[in-house]
């Protein structure tokens, strides 16, 4: 038992040096120009933790997007340490080591292989492409959304030993859906895992087990389109299926090759198929 311990404590070690040694520098780091200034700096709603501040937050969007518990965060950070943005960069940083453990042990859980698991919990965790979410304090909605997607999933992994698993799964889904909306492609993965590694039948059973996912997902896709109105007037629905085509390549080509990043990728000339 102390052996395994060591061992265990020996891994956590080694992916906090690796994240510090590739994201500590966001420590000295002030605020960013874009959104930071918007969300924390100026948003006096962050400015502790009051029924007035929790209203606020919860019934507002930023002004897109409806992520109650990244202000709940940020007002926590307000609260331990004001303004100072020492605090807020560190709170991101913790939360990727979390998700890079939480990555690792997710692998772990569907191949059994310690370490592969291990070697791919250490690629995300020191990956260029995740500089955005963990050095833009904006960025937190990623970091925030993805420590509780992936706590619902690997939870949702361990749902044949008892149902406390499963309950806790719904319950960490919700929390990823109230820090961005895109969370909800976890019902699509844990679907597909049933039906694909699992071998699920299709059968009332099976639909049953994702009704709570599915009821979420509707109730917070229905919230997210109340703050896109302008964005998702602006294209037509064959062009916003051409971007997030054109999208998913772009990101899956940068993960390859994670060269000339930046923080915004705009689309310049006319959405068409080529």
């Amino acid at each position: 038992m102390k052996a395994y311990w060591k061992q265990w404590f020996g891994f956590v070690a080694l992916f906090c040096v690796l994240v510090l040694l590739a994201f500590g520098r966001s420590l000295w780091q002030g605020y960013a120009p874009v959104d930071d200034g918007f969300l924390i700096v100026n948003n006096l709603a962050i400015r502790g933790i009051t029924l007035e501040n929790l209203k606020t937050v919860f019934t507002t969007y930023d002004p897109e997007l409806y992520i109650p518990l990244i202000f709940v965060s940020y007002q926590l950070n307000y609260l331990l340490g004001g303004l100072d943005p020492t605090v807020f960069h560190f709170t991101n940083i913790v939360l990727h080591i979390f998700n890079a453990l939480l990555v690792a042990r997710i692998l772990f859980q569907l191949t059994g292989k310690k370490t592969l698991s291990i070697f791919a919990g250490l690629i995300f965790a020191v990956h260029p492409l995740n500089a955005e979410a963990v050095v833009w304090l904006a960025g937190r909605k990623d970091l925030l959304s993805g420590f509780f997607f992936f706590l619902a999933l690997t939870f949702y992994l361990d749902r044949p030993q008892s149902w406390r698993p499963y309950i806790l799964s719904i319950l960490f889904f919700a929390c990823a859906l109230l820090s961005k909306v895109t969370a909800v492609t976890l019902l699509g993965v844990i679907v597909l895992h049933a039906l694909l590694i699992e071998k699920k039948r299709l059968n009332f059973g099976f639909i049953k087990g994702f009704v709570p996912y599915g009821l979420l997902s509707i109730l917070f896709m229905i919230i997210a389109l109340g703050g896109k109105g302008r964005v998702i007037d602006a294209t037509t629905h064959l062009e916003k299926v051409f971007v997030a085509t054109k999208s998913s390549i772009f990101y899956l080509q940068k993960f390859i090759a994670p060269f000339g990043l930046t923080t915004i990728y705009p689309l310049e000339g006319d959405i068409l198929l080529f």
